[in-house]
């Protein structure tokens, strides 16, 4: 298919992603007005195609474009994305990422503005109830607004140790009192005599986190 002049402006834009073409029919419902091109041939042989499209005109029923594909991509099993040519991984990638950072930035700014709307009456219903945090509840025609302000303690480490010098001079055990933990610097811990890092490696177990996988097409 291709784009509709009267319908379609500026210039064509890429759906994420490659097609099978019976996968076409979802994507078609969605894009009427729309391109599509060879792509290659997926890993186990079946060709693929990418589908352009473009922005429509604002008064235009085409305009109501969804962006679901964050939806169909979790739709798709792992190992078929998996198989994508690498460089159609880095640009999904990219893509995901950039959706991400708005979704994020669309958060921050909506959590803003609820803010700016109820941060007061919140304020208000717990003076109400004798309170400087926690949950209230209030109405707003005729929407339940649940404001929470969780309460965060933080604890002075010079002087809690103070503390616990105190407890110990008087017999009392802090453990009752504290959870003590003990740290070493990994930085430090690598500067070491040998001899000494021996003393500590009973005590060392080593623990890897998840790993990840940055790609960069070309030159990037």
């Amino acid at each position: 298919m291709n784009p509709s002049p009267e319908h379609l402006s500026g210039e064509l834009r890429r759906l994420p992603g490659l097609y099978r073409r019976w996968e076409l029919t979802e994507v078609l419902e969605q894009h009427r007005n729309c391109q599509i091109e060879d792509a290659g041939a997926h890993a186990d042989g079946t060709p693929l195609v990418a589908v352009f499209f473009g922005e429509p005109d604002a008064g235009s029923s085409a305009g109501r474009l969804s962006d679901d594909y964050p939806d169909r991509l979790v739709r798709t099993p792992i190992g078929e994305i998996a198989a994508l040519p690498a460089g159609e991984l880095a640009r999904l990638q990219r893509e995901v990422d950039e959706t991400l950072r708005k979704a994020k930035l669309a958060a921050a700014w909506l959590d803003g503005a609820l803010s700016l709307r109820y941060s007061a009456r919140a304020h208000q219903a717990r003076a109400a109830e004798l309170k400087d945090t926690g949950t209230v509840r209030f109405d707003d025609n005729g929407v339940t607004v649940v404001a929470d302000l969780p309460k965060k303690i933080d604890w002075d480490q010079d002087a809690l140790s103070g503390v616990v010098e105190l407890l110990t001079a008087e017999g009392e055990d802090p453990r009752h009192y504290v959870e003590i933990t003990f740290k070493v610097s990994e930085c430090r811990y690598a500067a070491w005599p040998p001899q000494i890092r021996r003393v500590f490696e009973p005590a060392r177990t080593v623990r890897t986190g998840k790993e990840s996988f940055q790609l960069m097409a070309g030159d990037a």
